[in-house]
């Protein structure tokens, strides 16, 4: 397997994985369906690659990176506890860049942000919007060093550093005298 693809790949694939995943699980709070509805996407956009040249599908992106990256949006997602819009059709309108915006390598990250952190804030889910948007502002800042590891380490950096602000360990506020 060619595993020099996790620090050589400017492509946003992964960064769209994270926070779709987080976004999905914010509605269908169920790690193994939101896993299991990647895996048959990635899957199918796996055999899809055959017969398009230019998705050029690798076997260690869809069988390993992807689903990692879902497991960390799951995760980032799970942690903050956003509460799901009363307008969902705001989302899918916010992941819609992402299969345009995938197809021109790095240009890929910053026409997914903006819509997507736009429409997050539209639907005020200002906490799971500052992580992502954070985050992925992190990501394109990080010009020379775009690579799947980036986009799956940075949205856990962002979050140990937003829960030195917010409590995101305990349903009830730390207290000490009990």
């Amino acid at each position: 397997m060619e595993w020099n693809i996790l620090v050589s790949d400017a492509n946003p694939w992964v960064m769209y994985r994270v926070f779709t995943a987080g976004l999905i699980y914010i509605y269908v709070p169920d790690m193994w369906k939101v896993l299991s509805l990647s895996y048959v996407m990635s899957s199918l956009s796996y055999i899809v690659s055959f017969g398009v040249q230019r998705m050029e599908g690798s076997i260690v992106h869809h069988m390993f990176t992807y689903p990692v990256a879902v497991v960390v949006g799951v995760f980032v997602s799970a942690a903050v506890r956003q509460k799901p819009s009363k307008y969902p059709i705001l989302h899918v309108m916010s992941v819609i860049p992402w299969v345009v915006g995938g197809f021109y390598g790095p240009l890929g990250y910053p026409i997914f942000l903006l819509p997507y952190v736009i429409t997050l804030l539209i639907a005020k889910m200002y906490d799971w919007a500052l992580i992502s948007g954070v985050s992925m502002l992190l990501i394109c800042a990080m010009v020379p060093f775009h690579s799947p590891l980036v986009s799956l380490a940075l949205p856990v950096v962002v979050l140990f550093v937003y829960s030195w602000f917010k409590d995101i360990y305990h349903d009830t506020p730390y207290n000490i005298d009990v």
